[in-house]
Formats: C-alpha cells, structure tokens, sequence
C-alpha cells in the first residue's frame, strides 16, 4: 500500500518536541551541524525552551526542519520505508524535498535559515496579521478576502481557510464572516502576514538562495503547496518553493491529490499532530499516524510494518 510522509509546518514547533533524542547518536550529531549552520542552540531551544524563543521564526523554522529530518532518517533507517509522495505544510515542504531527496540536509537549512529570516525581517517592516475562517467555504473566504483586500494564506481542510494581509484590513474579517453564516473567525496568534503580498521582500530575498541551491530529481514526488500537485523536475522546484512564500497554501487539495493517486496511509513528523488533525477532516477514511518525538519512533516504525 502507497504511503506519504508529511511534515509539520510553522505553529507546531513545543518545548519538549526532541524528547528521546539520547537514544539516537545521529539525531543529535544532526543539530549539531544544525546548530553550527545557523548559530542558535536549537537542540537546547528544542529540549529547554523558553517557549517564546523557540516561536520565533528565525528559531522555529529551522527547529522543525531538523527534527523532522533527523526522526525520518531514523525511521527510515529501521523500516527501510519507500514513500510514494512526500508534502509538507509551509516550511514543511523543504523537509519533504530533503527527505525525497531533491536537496541535502546542509543546503535545505541554510535555505530554511534565510527563509526564516526573509519572512521575520518582513513581518517587521509591516503590519499584517492572519485571521481564521472556521465553516467557511473556499468561496466565501475568496469573497470576503476581495472584499477586505486580503489574501487566501492556507486552504487547510474543508471549512477551516486563513485569509492573511494587513492588520487595518483584517478588522472587517468577522463583521463580514457574521453576514455570512460562518461559525467563527479567529485572529491566529502570529507576527505577520504569512503567504501573502505583504511577504513579497522575503520571497525576492530567497530567490537568490534559491536558485543557487543544487537541487535534484527527488526519489519520489513531492506536492508543490501552491499547485496541490506533484513535482519531481528540479528546475520547477525553486520557482514553486519561492511562489510558496506569498501564495495560498492548497493543502486540503494536496492531501486529496495524493488519496486520488492511491494513497490511503499519511505519516505526520512532527510535534502536535496537526496535519493528522486535518486529515480527519479532509476525508476521516484516510489512516494517518503521526510521530512526535523520538519516544514514538519505534512504534511508528511496528505501525509501518503492518502496511
């Protein structure tokens, strides 16, 4: 049976999320080149906190993409497992293209690294913030987004979309919502206006990166956020990953891509389970197991061993 590997994005990143890591010599000599890459402690932001620390962007993207290629390579190591497709929510998606192999480990954090950066200096020099629309359809949040001169950030699963844009033209959001029936709109607790224009600096910032990173045709395809469609040319992925950074995260499509392309099983890497979350919501016949932290991985490992 197919299976897709899928890696948390930006949000999920919790103190405690590499507990276990002692049992696991690689993992640990992998933040350390991390840590040496990037010039933060983050097996110690990881282990320790503070918690307000580790949120920080510049902190928790490159965090998350080091724990979640450190947890895959061990599973891979112990399950010998083959994905038909790898995806990833935001910055997740480069640690599905490092774990397809379409870039190493080194180059996909200094990517990540000048990422982080990009968008943090970006979120400084305006004011946006992001608002999420709870039962509302993709329609509905297109219109209300037109409306409030916004943008549609993430489609995450059905009725749950984020609208993202500048804090003045956010404030009509739930008004708006109100008229319309949607349940609830709710102002996430972010630093600015993630996947959308007002992230325009950091998207030509990263492009220089982008494309003098050596990418490679990748062991299998990897679904590109803002086209819910796989990809496997190297000359695409850049253009796509630098797109990502302004454009709508179509994740709800690209779950449902890879179910239409027969996958039936998803393994989440990363801490908070919120990708299994959304799964659930997407289509609750799907089996999704998630791993966490480095306690789970033996048991994911037996999991994977029954399909």
């Amino acid at each position: 049976m197919d299976i897709a590997v899928i890696f948390a994005g930006q949000g999920a990143q919790c103190v405690g999320m590499c507990k276990g890591i002692e049992a696991y010599p690689a993992a640990q000599s992998l933040f350390e080149t991390a840590g040496q890459i990037t010039g933060l402690p983050l097996l110690k932001l990881c282990s320790e906190g503070p918690q307000e620390d580790l949120n920080q962007t510049a902190a928790a993207q490159p965090a998350l993409y080091t724990q979640g290629a450190a947890i895959f390579r061990e599973i891979l190591a112990l399950s010998g497992l083959k994905p038909a497709f790898c995806a990833g929510l935001s910055l997740g998606e480069f640690t599905a293209h490092h774990a397809a192999g379409s870039i190493g480990f080194e180059d996909g954090l200094r990517l990540v690294t000048e990422r982080a950066r990009a968008m943090q200096d970006a979120c400084r020099q305006t004011q946006g913030g992001m608002i999420s629309l709870i039962g509302a359809t993709s329609d509905q949040a297109r219109e209300i987004a037109k409306i409030c001169d916004v943008d549609v950030a993430n489609y995450n699963s059905p009725g749950q979309i984020v609208l993202s844009g500048e804090s003045t033209r956010l404030e009509r959001v739930p008004e708006l919502a109100k008229e319309r029936g949607i349940k609830r709109a709710i102002p996430l607790k972010v630093s600015g206006a993630f996947h959308s224009r007002l992230m325009q600096p950091a998207a030509e910032r990263l492009r220089t990166a982008l494309e003098s990173t050596n990418w490679r045709t990748p062991s299998c395809p990897v679904l590109a956020n803002v086209t819910a469609e796989p990809v496997t040319e190297p000359s695409k992925i850049s253009e796509l990953l630098e797109r990502q950074v302004t454009g709508s995260v179509r994740w709800d499509e690209s779950i449902c891509r890879m179910r239409d392309l027969g996958v039936r099983v998803f393994l989440e890497i990363g801490p908070g389970q919120v990708l299994t979350g959304l799964n659930k919501r997407i289509d609750p016949e799907l089996t999704t197991f998630s791993c966490e932290d480095f306690t789970q991985i033996t048991e994911v490992v037996t999991k994977l061993s029954n399909f």
